[in-house]
């Protein structure tokens, strides 16, 4: 089901570079794929950048009481964990 967008796609992006190349020799394909990998590369790290890293819960799972989660297990006041605080808000 896939196969046929996925063929077209991978033979399109061929004649739109050749087409780029012909009317200039600037190089557009390399700067617009450039552009787009570093879109791809930064968009991830803007989405997950709240997320804690599992390092960061591992700190967190330990300073958590032992009896479980409290209503205070949001997050440890700055300074406490050695990490830096971040706002999941923003």
């Amino acid at each position: 089901m896939t196969a046929v967008p996925r063929s077209l796609a991978s033979a399109l992006s061929p004649m739109a570079a050749g087409n780029l190349l012909a009317r200039s020799t600037f190089g557009w394909p390399l700067l617009i794929g450039g552009l787009l990998k570093a879109l791809y590369d930064v968009l991830p790290l803007l989405n997950f950048r709240a997320l804690p890293t599992p390092e960061e819960r591992q700190i967190r799972a330990a300073a958590m009481p032992p009896g479980g989660a409290t209503r205070f297990d949001a997050a440890p006041p700055a300074g406490e964990s050695g990490l830096p605080t971040r706002s999941f808000q923003e």
